[in-house]
């Protein structure tokens, strides 16, 4: 969190990583479950425990980096 606060690049290069790393793993099961024929319930527990960004959150975050960057300011 302190690199995307102080405007770091490393930030936004270490959560593109993770994001990768997450989407690789997460296609690996994928077709794992396909193959095995466990899908339905590979989703099934997916969607039962897999919780999205909190949207409040979210919409705070952006407001303040849109008014850093209209003010010049990190």
């Amino acid at each position: 969190r302190h690199l995307f606060k102080a405007g770091e690049i490393l930030g936004l290069r270490l959560a593109t990583l993770h994001n990768l790393h997450f989407m690789l793993r997460f296609m690996e099961d994928i077709r794992a479950n396909i193959a095995a024929g466990t899908f339905a319930e590979f989703k099934q527990s997916f969607l039962a425990s897999y919780r999205p960004a909190d949207q409040d959150a979210r919409a705070r975050e952006r407001a303040v980096r849109q008014q850093q960057r209209a003010g010049g300011g990190r």
